[in-house]
């Protein structure tokens, strides 16, 4: 017999966000969040689809979008996203738990006299477990947009 039962997610989330839910309700196990975490290169399958090329297009968003704005506002606005600040990884960072084994990594670094602003959105190692390079991008894109929609 066809189960009918309907879930409910509340409140709404954002369509960009329904298909990773899904692979990583089918994929999740006991397996949980270790130390490492690791840029989308370090993947398996990253160095074709995402890789490196994907690592400094998000180090460059993240300086575009961010090194404008006062670390304050980014404080605020990663936590109003769910993001924890973390100490000792940048000038600043945050954690931010897409699902209870997913967590990713935002890393941001100001400009100074010797160096522009640059950024990194790491994962952490045991996510390659649950989902698939495409959908991991997807997220880390996803997790900049919302932060940047936030700063405005």
């Amino acid at each position: 017999m066809l189960d009918t039962t309907t879930w409910m997610v509340e409140p709404p989330i954002d369509m960009w966000l329904h298909l990773p839910l899904l692979q990583y309700l089918e994929a999740v196990d006991d397996a949980l969040p270790g130390d490492r975490w690791i840029g989308m290169a370090e993947l398996a399958e990253g160095g074709l689809v995402r890789g490196a090329s994907f690592d400094r297009e998000v180090d460059s968003v993240l300086a575009q979008k961010f090194c404008d704005a006062e670390p304050g506002k980014i404080i605020m606005a990663c936590e109003k996203l769910g993001g924890k600040i973390v100490p000792g990884r940048g000038d600043l960072s945050a954690i931010f738990h897409f699902a209870p084994h997913f967590p990713l990594l935002l890393n941001l670094w100001y400009a100074d006299d010797e160096f522009p602003a640059s950024g990194k959105v790491l994962i952490n190692d045991a996510v390659k477990h649950h989902l698939g390079t495409e959908v991991i991008g997807t997220l880390v894109a996803f997790l900049i947009h919302m932060i940047g929609k936030e700063l405005k």
